[in-house]
């Protein structure tokens, strides 16, 4: 764990993959900036197959309750039967 955690390793593992901000300096960050927040709740993106699919019919429902206020709940449940098929296949 000390190998995979020290802050040189972590830096050239984020410069790497392309992301500028790593944990390491979140420690010198203010911590009610935006950036630190967006690091403090981001999540890494769901190991699914077919994820591709459930993010496409994910934005396609954010739209939708965007444009529509009204039909949000609408939206969500049609986003949750398209998701459902697509895991399905």
């Amino acid at each position: 764990m000390k190998l995979i955690t020290r802050i040189d390793n972590v830096a050239a593992l984020c410069d790497s993959v392309g992301f500028g901000f790593h944990a390491a300096q979140a420690n010198n960050a203010d911590s009610s900036s935006i950036l630190y927040k967006q690091l403090v709740h981001s999540r890494s993106t769901p190991v699914h197959p077919r994820w591709i699919y459930i993010e496409a019919i994910i934005e396609s429902m954010n739209r939708a309750s965007d444009a529509w206020p009204k039909i949000a709940a609408t939206a969500i449940k049609e986003a949750q039967a398209k998701i459902d098929e697509t895991v399905k296949q």
